[in-house]
C-alpha cells in the first residue's frame, strides 16, 4: 500500500467496519475539505476494484495515562464507487483550493458525467495530484487486464468450436 499522506490507524478500522479489508488498499490519501467546501477530514482509498470516500470528525486525546493516544472516529460520509465506472482523474485548481474530480463512465460514450469526489485546501494539492495519477494508472490496469482476458477466453472458445467441427468432420 502506498500512503501518500499519514492515515491513522482509526480511519482503518472504521474502514474495516464498513466491510473493506484495509491490506486490499493500494493508495490512500487525505483531504481537508467535502466536496461541499466544508471542513472536515476526507480520505480516499483505492482498491483494485473500487474507490472509496470516507469522512468525518477523526479527534485524537490521550488516555489518563498520556503516554498513548486515543482515536474518536465519527464517520459521516462514506461512498464507495466501482473503480471500472470512473475514469480521467482530474485536478482543477482554483485560487486557495482545488476538486478532485473523475468521469464517470457510461454505455453511451457521449454522455460521460463529470463527478466531483473531493475539494481541498492548497495544503492537499500535492497529495491530490498524486492520488488522481495513481488512481487513473489503477483504473487503466484493471480495465486492460479485464480486456485482455476477455478477449483470451473468447478466443479460446473459437478455437475449440473449430478444433470440435473438425473432429466432427473428420
Amino acid at each position: 500500500m502506498f500512503e501518500i499522506d499519514r492515515i491513522p490507524s482509526a480511519v482503518y478500522s472504521a474502514l474495516k467496519e464498513h466491510g473493506t479489508d484495509p491490506s486490499s488498499v493500494l493508495i490512500a490519501a487525505y483531504a481537508d475539505r467535502t466536496r461541499e467546501h466544508k471542513k472536515a477530514d476526507v480520505y480516499l482509498f483505492a482498491t483494485q476494484k473500487e474507490l472509496i470516500l470516507m469522512g468525518g470528525c477523526f479527534e485524537a486525546h490521550s488516555l489518563e495515562d498520556e503516554k498513548s493516544l486515543h482515536t474518536n472516529c465519527n464517520t459521516h460520509l462514506y461512498e464507495v464507487y466501482p473503480l471500472d465506472g470512473l475514469c480521467g482523474f482530474r485536478v482543477e485548481e482554483l485560487l486557495s483550493s482545488g476538486r478532485l474530480t473523475a468521469t464517470k463512465k457510461t454505455q453511451d460514450k457521449a454522455e460521460e458525467h463529470p463527478l466531483l469526489l473531493v475539494a481541498f485546501t492548497n495544503f492537499c494539492k500535492e497529495s491530490m495530484f498524486l492520488f488522481a495519477k495513481y488512481a487513473d494508472r489503477i483504473e487503466q490496469i484493471a480495465s486492460s487486464s479485464h480486456t485482455t482476458f476477455a478477449k483470451f477466453i473468447s478466443g479460446q472458445l473459437i478455437e475449440a468450436f473449430i478444433v470440435g467441427v473438425l473432429c466432427f468432420i473428420g
